[in-house]
């Protein structure tokens, strides 16, 4: 009976041991779980506060990139303006330069032509102190009608018509003697005149003064001028005008 007292006693004493082991345990494990979850506490609120940092980060950079968005079309709508407006400069200096470019050609051209214009004046003037002058028909029946020659062999007609020329060309006119060949016998010496409206206007001496007479080669040159026959045959065969 005793020994069944001192193992129940014993087993008391054991429980009672592993008890208190156990509260033991436990209390210390207690105490180590109130640190861990202190620690794991602390932890979470670092990364809470570490996660509320990021997130405030991501927030301005949010911001950051919404402005950049922003700043950059303002920045490009600026540039888009400047661009048209550079456009619209460029535009206006290639008016000008076409209107300034077309401006010059037309005064080069008005130049051109007034030069041209001046340059054929003096050349015409230049012509007109250097050159003979042109008479008109009724110059020609003028100067000739106011000529009088005293009558002279039919062979004198070479020294009257040189005579005659040269008076006129030292007064300017563009005068010639014309040879006049015919079939029959010798030739003949007439004044000839380049008039400025009918040509070429021959002259010959008919009772003292001058007659306009006609030069048709193979034609009679007294019957075409109604003057009297001169005893041959006087159709004309060639004739040279010297001026």
């Amino acid at each position: 009976m005793k020994k069944w007292i001192i193992l129940l006693v014993i087993l008391c004493i054991g429980f009672l041991a592993a008890f208190i082991a156990s509260n033991v345990y436990w209390n210390a494990a207690r105490d180590g779980w109130h640190e861990e979850e202190e620690r794991i506490l602390s932890q979470a609120e670092n990364c809470q506060s570490a996660f509320e940092e990021t997130e405030g980060k991501l927030t301005d950079a949010r911001q950051e990139f919404a402005d950049f968005q922003e700043n950059k079309e303002v920045k490009l709508q600026d540039l888009n303006l400047k661009l048209e407006e550079v456009e619209g400069q460029l535009a206006k200096a290639k008016d000008r330069i076409k209107s300034e470019h077309d401006l010059a050609k037309f005064n080069l051209r008005l130049k051109d032509s007034y030069y041209k214009k001046k340059l054929e004046e003096k050349f015409q003037e230049g012509k007109e102190s250097v050159l003979p002058k042109k008479p008109t028909y009724a110059q020609v029946m003028e100067m000739t009608r106011t000529v009088r020659v005293a009558a002279l062999l039919p062979d004198a007609c070479t020294g009257v018509a040189m005579q005659c020329r040269e008076m006129w060309r030292e007064k300017g006119w563009k005068v010639g003697i014309a040879s006049v060949y015919f079939k029959g016998l010798g030739g003949h010496i007439i004044i000839v005149f380049d008039t400025s409206d009918r040509e070429e206007v021959f002259m010959d001496i008919y009772e003292s003064t001058f007659k306009e007479v006609t030069v048709e080669e193979n034609e009679s040159y007294t019957r075409q001028n109604d003057l009297p026959y001169p005893g041959f045959d006087d159709t004309i065969t060639a004739m040279f005008i010297m001026w």
